[in-house]
């Protein structure tokens, strides 16, 4: 029946602060959609049990319009640890304020319309005041000397309360929008040079306006000196502008005729090899067999129009083509070729080309050679 008997003591000390987590950063335009305190929102959690969550305040720097607003919360566990954390809140109004619906512009005939006309002010809402009030607008008159150009606008200038501005401005015009009337002249016909390029003149319509002519300017289009190329026709616009800028146009018709292309082959011989030192020569040499002799080819431009690409070709002798390129009008060119007399033949030269307006022309022209029969001479004595 003996025992006996030991304690043990076991101390539990809660010093374990909870853990809390507040809402993201919250960005409003106005101070009166800052979110009102909300506990339900932040997430916190103990060790030991359940916390409780509140409220602690808010601090805030800035003014109503440009703030930053610092909102506290604090959890607190069974055994009076807290611990808080920190939400921020900015407020940043920098909306315009917009208008509702849209203020036309106006134009009037007349000046005495512009004198009797009473402007209505626009209707203009911010994000965060609501309607405002239109202020008085601001009038600005530009009077010129003619009826189109006067004008008279009237500014409205909308701020809330945070200073964000709207302008708006009605514009009244007075001006006169008849447009003048033109007719153009009878089609012209220009002739063009060796490339078939014409300058083209100013032309001269008929016009009139209903407010007269003066001030009435006059322009083409091409201009007054463009180059035009033929053969064919251009229509030119000609523009009619009175002195209130109102237009009108019609088209003229300008033909540019070109000359006649063409182009000459006179093709000649002569004896003997001497780079062509001798050309023209003849239309016909006879001589022994083997006997050298030039060909010579002259080219000329006969026509009205410059030609390019132009080709000497004799296949008959076999020399290689001869490319002789441009040739202006009236000009001409001398090619020779070295050949050996073999036979009794009459050779064709061709040249060909085109026009700088892409007609092609073309020329050919003969030549011949003769061999002198050998002769047996029997002398008796």
């Amino acid at each position: 029946g003996n025992s006996s008997q030991v304690s043990q003591t076991i101390t539990v000390e809660d010093n374990t602060a909870p853990t809390i987590s507040c809402p993201a950063p919250v960005n409003v335009d106005c101070i009166s959609l800052v979110p009102p305190p909300n506990p339900a929102s932040v997430t916190a959690s103990d060790l030991c049990g359940t916390v409780i969550v509140e409220h602690v305040g808010d601090t805030f720097i800035g003014t109503p319009c440009n703030r930053v607003i610092t909102r506290t919360y604090r959890a607190t566990d069974a055994c009076g640890n807290a611990a808080d954390c920190t939400q921020t809140i900015t407020v940043i109004d920098n909306v315009r304020p917009v208008q509702v619906g849209f203020l036309q512009d106006r134009i009037f005939q007349c000046v005495a319309s512009l004198n009797t006309f009473t402007p209505v002010a626009p209707t203009v809402v911010d994000n965060c005041d609501g309607p405002l009030v239109a202020p008085a607008p601001s009038i600005l008159n530009d009077f010129s000397p003619l009826n189109c150009g006067r004008t008279r606008r009237y500014i409205w200038t909308f701020r809330d309360a945070c200073g964000n501005q709207l302008r708006i401005t009605q514009t009244l015009f007075v001006r006169d929008t008849g447009r003048p009337t033109i007719t153009c002249p009878a089609p012209v016909t220009l002739q063009g040079d060796a490339d078939c390029k014409a300058v083209l003149p100013a032309l001269v319509p008929t016009v009139t306006d209903n407010c007269g002519t003066g001030g009435v300017t006059i322009t083409q289009s091409p201009p007054a000196g463009t180059i035009l190329t033929g053969p064919g026709s251009t229509s030119v616009t000609l523009t009619v502008r009175d002195a209130c800028g109102n237009t009108a146009t019609c088209p003229a018709q300008v033909t540019v005729n070109c000359g006649t292309p063409a182009i000459d082959l006179i093709k000649t011989v002569y004896p003997g090899h001497d780079a062509g030192e001798f050309c023209p020569g003849a239309e016909l040499v006879i001589s022994t067999n083997n006997a050298p002799v030039t060909y010579c080819f002259e080219v000329k431009n006969t026509g009205a129009l410059n030609l390019i690409n132009v080709v000497l070709e004799d296949n008959t002798l076999g020399m290689p083509a001869i490319n002789v390129g441009s040739l202006a009008v009236g000009q001409s060119r001398m090619f020779s070729a070295d050949a050996l007399i073999t036979a009794n033949f009459t050779n064709v030269a061709e040249v060909a080309g085109t026009s700088v307006t892409g007609v092609p022309v073309s020329a050919s022209d003969d030549a011949a050679v003769g061999k002198i029969r050998p002769q047996i001479q029997i002398v008796k004595t």
